[in-house]
């Protein structure tokens, strides 16, 4: 089975890393995978899905039918069995070009999508008229189908994203000593760690400002992230807390940062399904996480997990009460998240859910 994936600029965000973890494994399953980026460059991440077996197009996207032509031309010419869609802008046209020349069509909906108004109303006949033509909707997580049905009425169903359980395990006392060592942490310090873009969504200057009003000086923050303009950074030297904070920008390999740390944050705006947050999980960190949809969700799984509002004040509040938890009894309370982390979003699970999506959409 030949399946093309359209996706905007490739980044290390949700679908490219799943997709990126899923490689080696959907050949063993007979898949052959492509992938579209449609962003102005291929994106950074364009590399790491090649070097996992997929075979990497660009077309720039434009509002110009030369783009749609030159799209509807390569679906044609490479006659893939499945056309998989992951973008929210444009979906409209662009699922109507696949619909037209492939045998089936699903698209993943990878966030919480709250439209109203005129934009509400045209993505609510957008997404009805494609489910009409025979396009399949999938949800990642069960906020993300119920915003679906409360604001568009379409029902979808729900595949929950997936992490690389096949890496990321739970870490070992020695693991943990390993990494602060190679990342020259004492072993007095409580570690803080965040992992994601540092887009505005994300929130992460709260979490900075949060730190500073906790006015201690035995916290390192590892930041990983790419900063565009470097405005976290000039936070942090504001608010005078740069010592504390460990801007490591974006990391190929964010497991050595996990297993050296005592708490994962993740103080979002709102998310879809978080796929850090499961990896962090997985490798048996408690996490403190904003009370939004798409990370609320978590907590029906998981124990080990902390909420607070995303604001500094409250995660301030929620960080203070935190470390005076001794460490040892931190993590005990999620020592049975891994194993849970695998059984229910695991890998083969989330791969083999969407391989018979794949055998069952039709138009």
């Amino acid at each position: 089975m030949k399946v093309l994936h359209i996706l905007s600029e490739l980044k290390p965000s949700g679908a490219e890393v799943m997709l990126y973890a899923a490689g080696p494994l959907l050949k063993d399953y007979g898949i052959t995978g492509e992938i579209l980026a449609t962003g102005p460059q291929p994106g950074c991440y364009a590399g790491q899905l090649a070097s996992s077996g997929y075979t990497v197009h660009h077309i720039p996207f434009s509002k110009n039918p030369a783009f749609f032509l030159a799209l509807l031309k390569m679906l044609k010419a490479n006659k893939y069995d499945v056309v998989h869609l992951h973008t929210e802008g444009a979906n409209f046209w662009i699922g109507l070009v696949a619909l037209i020349s492939a045998k089936r069509c699903i698209r993943t909906i990878h966030n919480n999508f709250p439209f109203t108004g005129y934009l509400g109303w045209r993505r609510k006949w957008q997404r009805r008229l494609l489910t009409r033509l025979g396009l399949t909707h999938i949800a990642i997580a069960q906020s993300v189908h119920d915003t679906e049905y409360k604001h568009f009425g379409l029902q979808t169903q729900i595949i929950p994203n997936w992490y690389n359980s096949l890496r990321f395990t739970k870490t070992t006392a020695a693991k943990h000593a390993s990494a602060r060592q190679k990342l020259n942490i004492p072993d007095n310090h409580f570690v803080l760690v965040s992992i994601g873009n540092c887009s505005p969504v994300k929130n992460h200057a709260a979490l900075i400002e949060a730190i500073a009003m906790l006015d201690q000086n035995n916290i390192v923050y590892l930041h990983i992230g790419i900063e565009k303009d470097n405005c976290e950074q000039e936070l942090a030297k504001n608010l005078g807390i740069e010592s504390l904070i460990r801007f490591e920008g974006m990391q190929a390999d964010v497991l050595p940062y996990l297993q050296a740390a005592d708490l994962f944050v993740m103080p979002s705006i709102y998310e879809g399904f978080s796929i850090a947050a499961l990896e962090a999980i997985a490798t048996g960190l408690p996490a403190l996480l904003s009370e939004v949809k798409g990370l609320s969700d978590l907590a029906n799984f998981f124990s080990g997990l902390y909420y607070c509002q995303p604001t500094a004040d409250s995660l301030s509040e929620a960080l203070r009460k935190i470390i005076k938890i001794p460490v040892p009894e931190l993590k005990a309370n999620a020592m049975e998240n891994p194993g849970k982390a695998e059984q229910l979003f695991g890998i083969n699970r989330g791969v083999t859910s969407y391989i018979n999506s794949y055998k069952n959409a039709s138009q």
